[in-house]
């Protein structure tokens, strides 16, 4: 089970996450439990979430903060939050310290696909490896712009929170 803080306008909601019997996800908002399926529509920003039966289509991208959904005409800014036990290993997920970021786990899982090679130079924002944590394929991306200096995972991995994935080193222009 996964435990997520979301904001969702002033409001903040607790969210636990678990996987159903048929692969699909049953979800805890404010004590009731609802069963959810979330499709990604190919490599678009699409996706179609079906609760309880009942699908939407709706379009959603991640911020810094979290992600804006568009559903129904209406745009939400949705922000995320870890429980204050995996605080101090998310702040580090986004520390830069001496010229190297260090990209750690966010999330417990298995490592789907490596979308970059030690070596390789990558802008902020690229998508450096996919984890697939309770079926759904999480995109992990970088904070920075540099050389890939070490990936001490491999495809195919189960990683744990908080473990160091991927380190990226600054370059001198």
């Amino acid at each position: 089970m996964a435990k997520y803080f979301l904001t969702l306008g002033d409001r903040q909601v607790e969210v636990e996450l678990e996987e159903a019997q048929n692969g699909d996800l049953r979800v805890r908002i404010d004590g009731a439990w609802r069963r959810l399926r979330l499709e990604r529509l190919g490599e678009t920003p699409f996706y179609l979430l079906t609760v309880d039966g009942q699908s939407l289509n709706i379009l959603a991208h991640e911020t810094a903060g979290g992600f804006v959904v568009q559903l129904g005409g209406f745009s939400y800014q949705i922000g995320t939050r870890r429980p204050a036990g995996r605080a101090r290993r998310a702040a580090q997920a986004d520390q830069f310290e001496s010229g190297t970021w260090t990209l750690i786990s966010p999330i417990a899982g298995t490592v789907n696909d490596l979308k970059v090679a030690v070596g390789d130079m990558v802008e902020a924002g690229t998508v450096l490896m996919i984890v697939e944590a309770m079926k759904m394929q999480n995109d992990l991306r970088s904070r920075v712009a540099g050389r890939v200096s070490a990936i001490p995972v491999s495809k195919g991995q189960r990683v744990e929170t908080g473990v160091v994935l991927l380190e990226i080193e600054e370059v001198s222009s």
